[in-house]
């Protein structure tokens, strides 16, 4: 039929099952990330180089998400390559943001 569009089926499933499988790390207080910390867990702080240089907790590493560009703000296309290579598939990391 012209001009209609379909959408459903086994594909649509399979992705729609693939994100329901990925759960958003909860937010917790600056005491449980210290905690957190504590036991192992190791801070990734995706602010931009300027907002790390602020201020950051001891011992985080920061692979900025965004940079900043003469016209705004553009995402770091390396990013998951840089994070993959100094934190592993099973590390358990605490990521700092901005709100």
């Amino acid at each position: 039929m012209p001009g209609s569009v379909r959408y459903g089926g086994a594909r649509v499933a399979a992705l729609r099952a693939e994100e329901a499988e990925v759960a958003v790390p909860p937010s917790v207080s600056v005491r449980v990330a210290y905690e957190l910390q504590l036991a192992g867990h190791r801070y990734l702080d995706v602010r931009t180089e300027g907002e790390f240089g602020g201020g950051h907790p001891a011992g985080a590493v920061n692979v900025p998400y965004m940079y900043s560009t003469g016209s705004g703000m553009a995402k770091n296309p390396h990013f998951l390559e840089q994070v993959s290579a100094i934190f592993g598939r099973d590390d358990e990391i605490i990521i700092v943001r901005m709100p």
